[in-house]
């Protein structure tokens, strides 16, 4: 019986052959190890991704929500102003009415003192006489 192989002991051989293989074993065992840390950490990937998603699904829906409440606070602003600008027209017309009649209320208040003083003067007189 043959006792090498290609100039290399048979025992040798044996032995290089058993590392290989267990070699092999471990290198295997590394694999299935990582393949299962790779899927778990693709389901963790997926269900963040996932959560994501949902998260700006949900921005989204709060985007058009406030764009519609923006829309509906830009009526009423110009509502709110378009009543301002009638109010301060009407306040201005007040205004002046107030002025005109604190100016007639001056006018009547001289045209009565000018009556009580023709009035004391009528009766001075007609004390006199």
């Amino acid at each position: 019986m043959r006792k090498t192989i290609f100039g290399y002991k048979i025992s040798e051989v044996n032995k290089i052959i058993e590392n290989l293989r267990e070699e092999n074993e471990n290198l295997n065992a590394t694999i299935v190890t990582l393949k299962l840390h790779n899927k778990n950490n693709g389901n963790y990937k997926n269900a963040k991704y996932i959560l994501l998603e949902e998260d700006l699904k949900n921005y989204e829906k709060d985007i058009i929500n406030f764009k519609i409440e923006n829309k509906e606070l830009k009526t009423q602003i110009s509502i709110l102003t378009n009543e301002i600008e009638s109010l301060n027209k009407q306040n201005a017309k007040l205004k002046e009415q107030n002025e005109n009649l604190h100016k007639e209320n001056i006018i009547l208040k001289e045209e009565l003192a000018q009556l009580a003083n023709s009035q004391v003067a009528v009766t001075y007189e007609g004390d006199l006489l």
